[in-house]
């Protein structure tokens, strides 16, 4: 049972073991995991338990906070630290808000109330002493960058607990350890280490190893063909940094040999006032074809998103079932997933949005199910500023219920009910940026 800052185990029942303390503590912190984990998506699935770590450690140090205080805090706190910035999905601020003004973040509150660890009322919240024990229990769970003094060999641990095998996150929590070595000697210690490990150890130490020689490489060659912008969306994606400029001096920090000029060049352009795609959402109406009433989705999509991760927001938006081959027709050519390998298509995952719909009113068709040809018509509607959400993929408008994919059955299913909320929630979980 859990009173204010206090668990404690229920009545005896017969032939149960009466529990102890410690069993109670790990009882109850194992519920509030479970909750967490339940609640956060698939892409970001440890976004909830950061917001609760973050939040209790910003009333254990801080003291008591009224709500709009709380959550600026624990935002700004979440953004200054690389790893966490990078593990937690921002969208979750938006399903804990409140409606109630005075609370903005009452479903998080709500849920530190109900397991002990905050006290909330009169407009404050603050931590009780269930709470502060529960901040070292989730702390030690967390994923967190390799410091310098750290081994090796720790490091390659590290990326294998916590990388989820993306060289991206991998990159952001080695950075630390990285930054107080020259890539020469980083190279050295990684490679040696990962001798003789298991096989994960030894890819993780490889990837991130060749992960900023990589990632400046491609960022020099768009510099030289596509032009500074794609060379900025190019670092920013591939570059560990909790801001533009962090990620611009990792590049100078790579000890490629174009790194220098390489920094030098998107300094400029950052600084130029060019529109930046990474800082751009498009407005896209995506229309099914031939169907009566129309069944249409409005959808803000960050501009640098790839059309294949187009393609699994119009899956999720429609209610398809992703089974088939599909293909965009855009701009005169032809896109799909390379590894179904349709002739006289091009790559959709290093195809941006951006480069295919630039003015407003232009259009683009995707084709679902080359057979029963579902096709969906896409029109650029506006290019606005993301407002610094460059993750934020939503539906923001719809007509109609998702239509029936297989209608030829004998029995076929009945038009399933759109549902915004579910909806959102899948979108958040694919992202922007793939």
């Amino acid at each position: 049972m859990i009173g204010t800052g206090a668990v404690t185990a229920g009545p005896a029942l017969p032939r149960w073991a009466s529990a102890d303390e410690s069993d109670v503590l790990a009882g109850s912190l194992a519920g509030l995991r479970a909750v967490c984990r339940a609640e956060s998506g698939k892409r970001h699935p440890q976004s909830v338990a950061i917001l609760v770590l973050v939040l209790l450690e910003v009333l254990s140090v801080d003291g008591p906070f009224d709500g709009r205080d709380l959550r600026r805090a624990v935002h700004k706190r979440i953004t200054a630290d690389d790893v966490f910035n990078d593990g937690c999905d921002d969208k979750m601020f938006r399903q804990f808000l409140s409606s109630a003004a005075d609370e903005p973040l009452g479903g998080l509150l709500t849920l530190l109330r109900l397991f002990g660890a905050v006290i909330a009322g009169s407009g404050e919240a603050q931590i009780t002493s269930l709470g502060r024990w529960a901040v070292s229990q989730l702390r030690s769970g967390m994923p967190h960058s390799a410091g310098p003094q750290l081994s090796a060999a720790g490091v390659i641990d590290l990326l294998v607990m916590y990388g989820g095998g993306t060289a991206e996150m991998e990159w952001k929590l080695a950075w630390p350890w990285l930054a107080a070595r020259t890539p020469e000697v980083a190279a050295r210690e990684l490679l040696n280490a990962a001798v003789g490990a298991p096989a994960s150890s030894r890819v993780a130490a490889i990837e991130v190893v060749d992960g900023a020689w990589l990632a400046v490489e491609a960022a020099a060659a768009a510099l030289a063909g596509s032009g500074p912008d794609e060379a900025l969306t190019l670092v920013y994606e591939g570059m560990p940094g909790s801001d533009l400029d962090s990620r611009i001096a990792a590049v100078g920090a790579s000890g490629h040999p174009e790194a220098e000029p390489l920094a030098r060049a998107l300094t400029t352009f950052a600084g130029s006032g060019r529109p930046r795609t990474i800082d751009q959402v498009h407005l896209l109406k995506v229309t099914l074809l031939y169907t009566d009433p129309p069944v249409w989705r409005r959808v803000r999509v960050p501009s640098m998103t790839s059309l294949g991760t187009l393609h699994a927001a119009v899956q999720v938006l429609f209610g398809w079932d992703g089974d088939h081959l599909h293909v965009f027709d855009a701009k005169g050519g032809y896109y799909s997933d390379p590894f179904r390998n349709l002739e006289q298509t091009r790559d959709e995952f290093v195809t941006r949005i951006a480069s295919v719909l630039s003015t407003p009113k232009q259009k683009i068709i995707y084709r679902y199910d080359l057979g029963a040809d579902w096709r969906h018509e896409i029109v650029l509607e506006e290019v606005a500023d993301n407002a610094g959400e460059r993750d934020t993929l939503v539906c923001v408008g719809f007509g109609g219920d998702c239509p029936v994919e297989y209608p030829y059955e004998e029995e076929p299913d009945e038009p399933a009910p759109f549902d915004l909320d579910a909806v959102n929630r899948r979108l958040g979980e694919l992202g922007g940026d793939q």
